[in-house]
């Protein structure tokens, strides 16, 4: 049983908690999904797949700010990240850049447009 716990304990270093200090406009509050979850959390979530580190989304700074993933990753590159944060973005009155910008960077391998 000890020995149990012990791998218990250990297999929970490498988790990490998906966070997002964003918060959206409530305007925006249709956003949100049936978990009560703005889509800032739930990109976190989503990219948070390909960061063994977790990934933490925050706030924009400003108005008509936008967001960027600096890592190319199949997550990064994929139709879904970049509608949450798109999402994410329009909900703080941010914008958001291209899908041809977004995907500039990956190898056609992994970009995914959802189909």
């Amino acid at each position: 049983m000890l020995l149990v716990l012990v791998f218990a304990l250990l297999s929970l270093q490498g988790v990490r908690a998906q966070e997002s200090n964003a918060t959206c406009y409530p305007s925006y509050n249709w956003m949100y999904n049936s978990l009560g979850q703005n889509p800032c959390i739930v990109a976190s979530y989503a990219l948070g797949a390909c960061f063994p580190g977790g990934f933490n989304v925050l706030a924009l700074i400003r108005p008509g700010d936008s967001y960027t993933v600096p890592a190319s990753t199949l997550c990064s590159c994929s139709s879904v990240c970049y509608s949450l944060l798109s999402a994410c973005a329009y909900c703080q009155n941010g914008s958001s850049y291209s899908w041809a910008a977004q995907t500039s960077h990956c190898d056609l391998s992994q970009i995914s447009n959802g189909s």
